[in-house]
Formats: C-alpha cells, structure tokens, sequence
C-alpha cells in the first residue's frame, strides 16, 4: 500500500512538474551551423563557444523554457518577424536586423577575420609583414608565389573583399570550400587563406594539429568585433533582452563569454586578444 502510495505521488509531482515548465514562456534559440561558434553535430554537439552562451544564459533565466535549434540566418530572420520569443547570439546588428529584432548591450567581442598561415611556413610571409607583424594584404594577394585559397561569395570583410575583387581571378588564386582549408593548407594546396581565427582552430584540431598554424592580423584592418543578444522586437522578446541586459551589467557576462572563447584561438591570436581586452578594461 506504502508504495503504491508513492507511486502515485511520483506521477503527481511529475505532472505538476511538467504543468510548471508549460506555463513558462519558450524562447527559441536559433543558431546556425558554424563552428566553433555553434556546434550541430559530432562529438563536440552543442559545445561551440556560442552553444556554451547560450546555455549560461538559458540557466540564469530560469523562468523560461529554452528551446535551442540549428537554423540558417535567412530563417531566423522570418522567424523573428512572425514570431515572438525568437532569440540570437549570432546577429550582429545592422539597420536591416533592428527593423525586426531588438538587441541587447555589447556582451562579446570577436577577432575578425586574418590570414591564415602554417607556422612552418611563416618565414615566407615576413616580407609582407610591418614592425607591428600586420599583413600588407595588397602586396600579399600580388605574390604570384604564394597560392590564396578563398571562398566564392565568401563575405570576409569589406576590406578583403574590396582587394580580392581588385585582383581579379589570377593563376595563384584557387577556390576552395568553407570547411577544408586547415588541411588544405597541411597538405601543401595552398598556402594562405583568409578565416576566423577560432574557425582556423577549429579545423586545425580536428586533423590533430591544433598548434600548427598562426593567424596573422591585417594592416589597417579592424581587430575585433562587438556583438550581443538579439530576440523578436515583440513583448517578449523585449522583455529578454532587458533581462540580458541586467545580467550584461551584473555579473560581468562578457568574461563569461571570454572564457569560452578563448579555448579557440592559437596562441598569436590568444595573445593579441588578451592585450586588446585589457586596452578596453582600462
């Protein structure tokens, strides 16, 4: 009798427990497939430095049910224009974005895209390099013995992509896919290319080689980005982005974000990144 009793008890508790988590508010993180940012599959499913944001920011507003899902840029954008309780951490905000999203305080910063080189290779690389170990990306992309490796429709940078579009297709220029270039670059194919610094430790790692590459800030070229939080500009949506911006201004959520971020950069990158949070802090 005694444990039919708590038999019962456990599916009422649960039930009650279930009642609970449906009478929260669900906010959909929406996420694209980019790693190391955000992780969709594989042994590292969900552990990207964006996912683990996510989740520190899922836990700390326990009075809504988080729901995360891979989705391209194109349907997060319809779905935070139909939809209430759409949320982001990978929209940086532009005058297009804010017409349908409302965005939260600066939380995170980001190294933008540099050159991409094999250490064992970075002696060929000095003639292109100032005082300061900038690349001279012009003088660079007109090296004829040095083959670029570069992303059709790839959106590097305004400035990088300005200079390729300079250049034309030369014979030292070869198209290559989103995801090869770390053993591209091992195998010899190319010798440079343009990416994200903690995307080139990203492909790095998964060839077992995570120590083998640099890279390369460019001259004249901005260093970092900063970015935040983004959810539908409805009630709801509203109302989480104030909440983010109350932990953004409490608890120091962009050392949070750094420690998930800085797993991911080589150690040029690691180095530089340090120096330009301390610059800020001061």
């Amino acid at each position: 009798m005694a444990i039919r009793f708590l038999f019962v008890l456990v599916l009422l508790l649960g039930g009650s427990a279930s009642l609970l988590a449906a009478d929260k508010p669900v906010i959909h993180w929406l996420s694209p497939n980019f790693p190391p940012v955000f992780i969709a599959d594989g042994p590292l499913k969900r552990q990207g430095y964006g996912d683990q944001i996510v989740r520190y920011i899922s836990e700390k507003l326990p009075d809504y049910r988080h729901v995360p899902a891979t989705a391209n840029l194109n349907r997060t954008y319809n779905q935070m224009k139909i939809h209430d309780g759409v949320c982001s951490v990978a929209l940086f905000e532009t005058p297009e974005r804010a017409a349908f999203a409302t965005f939260s305080d600066v939380a995170y910063h980001v190294m933008t895209n540099r050159v991409v080189v094999m250490n064992r290779n970075l002696h060929r690389f000095k003639p292109y390099l100032n005082a300061a170990g900038e690349v001279d990306i012009a003088r660079l992309l007109m090296a004829n013995d040095l083959a670029v490796g570069v992303v059709p429709d790839r959106f590097y940078s305004k400035m990088i992509n300005d200079t390729l579009k300079t250049i034309g297709r030369p014979d030292h220029m070869v198209v290559i896919p989103f995801n090869r270039y770390g053993a591209l670059l091992d195998h010899g194919r190319i010798d440079y290319t343009f990416g994200f610094p903690a995307e080139g430790y990203h492909q790095f790692s998964k060839l077992g080689k995570a120590e083998a590459f640099v890279a390369l800030p460019i001259a004249g070229a901005a260093s970092f980005q900063s970015g935040g939080f983004s959810c539908s500009d409805k009630p709801l949506g509203r109302k989480v982005i104030a909440e983010i911006n109350r932990l953004i201004a409490t608890e120091d959520l962009t050392a949070v974000y750094d420690a998930f971020y800085e797993q991911w950069l080589d150690a040029r990158s690691l180095k530089d990144y340090r120096k330009l949070r301390a610059q800020m802090e001061r």
